[in-house]
């Protein structure tokens, strides 16, 4: 698979909660997750994602999602997301506070399963 071409950087995290960063750069996913909420330098992580059948899975489900660009619940607090991808013939960016498309929980498994392979939390 031609990993060049790959934009991937999601974002989710709250004012009191962890706040979580995964971005894709050159056949390594970058992973900020912090130890606790507050800490004013997250832990950086860089895993091998080429050719993991795992991570062409979510590249695969990610390239099918018609998300809008923003989702936004009334809610003042709470959690906040971004996410940005590019692959093959598919663009997408979308973000929100508080309210998620209807993937979404489906989207975070197939991300969680790659990230705890390497022993690395499950992003919210």
């Amino acid at each position: 698979m031609d990993n060049t071409a790959i934009k991937f950087k999601f974002y989710i995290g709250g004012y009191f909660g962890s706040q979580n960063e995964v971005e894709y750069n050159e056949n390594y996913l970058i992973c900020s997750v912090p130890d606790y909420p507050g800490e004013s330098v997250a832990p950086f992580q860089a895993i091998h994602v080429a050719d993991d059948p795992d991570w062409v899975a979510l590249l695969e489900f990610t390239r099918n999602l018609k998300w809008r660009s923003s989702y936004r619940s009334d809610v003042l607090d709470g959690t906040q997301w971004e996410f940005e991808f590019a692959f093959m013939d598919t663009t997408l960016k979308s973000h929100g506070s508080n309210k998620y498309p209807k993937e979404f929980d489906q989207f975070l498994a197939l991300l969680n399963k790659l990230l705890s392979k390497h022993n690395i939390p499950k992003v919210y």
